[in-house]
């Protein structure tokens, strides 16, 4: 079996480098890429698209510049290429209204607060990050068990 591909997109280095530390025990089974826009992560999935690869999860930081992660994940949804494809949305920043839509239109299946009023943001992305890494361990054994 092929390798899945995990996208994390953050355009903070510390949040995005602290969920790739903790995926690297995954590695036998994924390639996990990083990116730090929308845009950069659209340009990534059709490289790996035009090569026959599928891509498992994405997990994706809300507010960045350009492209928010609910627009992302939006665009992705309505591309049947990535029907099965999990989506994660962390953010600190969304409303209300934003979570909504990340449910409804973005198919986001899984929604992390970004927790802001912890102080430490180790802390804090090693919350994110250890919940990610169940995500992804859970979507893996799923596919492989199909």
């Amino acid at each position: 079996m092929e390798k899945l591909n995990v996208i994390c997109v953050d355009d903070q280095r510390e949040v995005l480098s602290a969920v790739i530390q903790d995926l690297e025990p995954l590695s036998s089974w994924l390639n996990i890429e990083d990116c730090e826009s929308g845009e950069e992560v659209l340009d990534l999935i059709e490289d790996l698209d035009a090569d026959g690869e599928s891509i498992a999860v994405i997990v994706s930081d809300h507010v960045m510049p350009g492209m928010t992660g609910v627009e992302l994940l939006t665009e992705l949804s309505r591309d049947s290429r990535f029907k099965e494809t999990k989506k994660v949305l962390l953010t600190g920043q969304a409303t209300h209204s934003d979570t909504i839509t990340a449910i409804n239109t973005a198919g986001v299946s899984h929604y992390f607060e970004k927790l802001g009023r912890l102080k430490s943001w180790s802390v804090v992305c090693a919350l994110w990050s250890r919940r990610i890494f169940l995500i992804v361990a859970s979507t893996i054994s799923r596919i492989m068990k199909s």
